[in-house]
């Protein structure tokens, strides 16, 4: 018994190849969209992407809702200037500038939500127990705290106001730029 090899005509044998290469590259075309789809639903979307209060509001300015005060803050997400505070001094026609309106070492983050930023403080050096900060639009809710049985509720308004430009008062004492004994809560008592 002889084996002969039979060849095919090269007409079929390329028709062959063809189909097996589109079957390929279809195959693999599939897969690429395939695996594109699943990258793309599995990337971090900003709009889906949960930021901490102190995030979302990092660098945002405030502007006191009470007409006989004029005081603005910054929310900054950085533990040493975390609330920043211009506060007008009427006498010397000025705004008192204060990097932090907690006194270093006094304060805690105890939340720091999407919804809300809760900080509490050394009642005897901070004069209050706890700050809670949570927006209403474009209003800055503060509650403050001041013992078991007292307790304030201040409101900030979104503020354009360019904070460099105000007219920031001399500072003598260096060492006592921060420690003027009048955080947030001195403005409604």
């Amino acid at each position: 018994m002889q084996i002969t090899k039979r060849t095919f005509p090269s007409e079929i044998v390329t028709r062959i190849f063809r189909t097996k290469n589109r079957n390929k590259f279809a195959s693999r075309l599939f897969s690429t969209f395939l695996l594109f789809c699943l990258l793309i639903s599995c990337s971090d979307d900003i709009d889906e992407v949960s930021l901490t209060f102190l995030e979302k509001n990092h660098n945002t300015q405030w502007v006191l809702s009470h007409p006989e005060l004029s005081v603005y803050i910054r929310i900054n997400n950085e533990q040493d200037h975390l609330i920043e505070q211009w506060r007008y001094d009427s006498e010397l026609e000025c705004y008192e500038y204060n990097s932090n309106i907690f006194n270093p070492g006094d304060y805690q983050i105890m939340e720091n939500t999407e919804d809300q930023l809760v900080v509490s403080c050394d009642a005897i050096l901070g004069n209050c127990n706890k700050l809670t900060f949570h927006l209403e639009g474009n209003t800055l809710q503060v509650d403050v705290k001041l013992s078991d049985w007292e307790e304030e509720t201040v409101y900030f308004l979104k503020s354009t106001q360019n904070l460099n430009d105000l007219s920031i008062c001399e500072v003598k004492d260096d060492e006592n730029r921060n420690s003027d004994d009048c955080s947030l809560l001195c403005f409604w008592k």
